[in-house]
């Protein structure tokens, strides 16, 4: 008798973790497979690339595309900076995949570059600010570079005086051109920047009002673009070319 035989591929098992959804206080993140999961594994590193910690959890069958939350981590010193989380999922039928988070980011301390109502040329008097901030991008690099990707990311922000659709485009380029500067300063890394406009704003303020404290700039050094948030409320960011 012929013999036939049925066989089943299986594409290769997803895993996705949001950032949003990683929370580093309360060591815990989010993770959704595509297929019913088995287990989950969850490895920290700190500072240097050491190992802070692996925890594996069991799951009875978790239902594929449902989220699942609260996933803990040790990091055996909860004080320890996590400069990488690996992440490892089984589906039920033995497969595996990964990804590796870094979810760190610093906003580099600075002063700001004035520019000119309407412009976005950098003046000469305040490139001795950009210098000084690389400086401190440089001391992150230094300490992180070996051990992660570094990635440089510009946001620019205005007031609320004119429309919005203007202060975007006007903080987006103001943003483009101190990106620009750090590139041209040495900076060979990756770099990312955008206009956030009106939105973001440090000091919250009516319509059509002048303060200074809103017309600024975000310096941030991440492996990963930094997550959304009330002062960073887009993930749109532009790479520099």
């Amino acid at each position: 008798m012929p013999l036939s035989f049925g066989v089943q591929m299986l594409a290769p098992l997803s895993l996705t973790v949001d950032r949003d959804g990683v929370d580093l206080d309360a060591q815990t993140l989010t993770a959704v497979l595509d297929r019913d999961a088995a287990e989950i594994e969850i490895t920290a590193y700190g500072v240097g690339g050491v190992m802070l910690g692996t925890t594996r959890h069991g799951l009875s069958a978790h239902p594929g595309g449902v989220p699942i939350e609260g996933l803990a981590w040790d990091g055996s010193d909860p004080s320890a900076e996590i400069i990488k989380l690996e992440v490892r999922a089984k589906d039920t039928a033995g497969f595996w995949a990964s990804v590796e988070l870094f979810p760190w980011f610093y906003d580099i301390p600075h002063e700001d570059v004035v520019f000119t109502s309407g412009e976005a040329r950098i003046l000469p008097e305040y490139e001795g600010h950009l210098q000084a901030a690389m400086g401190e991008i440089r001391a992150i690099q230094e300490r992180y570079g070996e051990h992660a990707e570094i990635n440089l990311y510009v946001g620019g922000f205005t007031d609320t005086v004119g429309s919005a659709a203007t202060n975007r485009g006007l903080s987006e380029r103001r943003a483009q051109a101190i990106a620009a500067w750090f590139r041209a300063a040495g900076f060979e890394e990756p770099v990312f920047y955008q206009g956030f406009g009106e939105d973001g704003l440090a000091v919250k303020t009516a319509d059509e009002v002048d303060e200074a404290a809103n017309r600024r700039a975000a310096y941030i050094i991440a492996a990963q673009p930094p997550p959304v948030s009330e002062t960073l409320p887009s993930s749109q960011w532009k790479a520099l070319r």
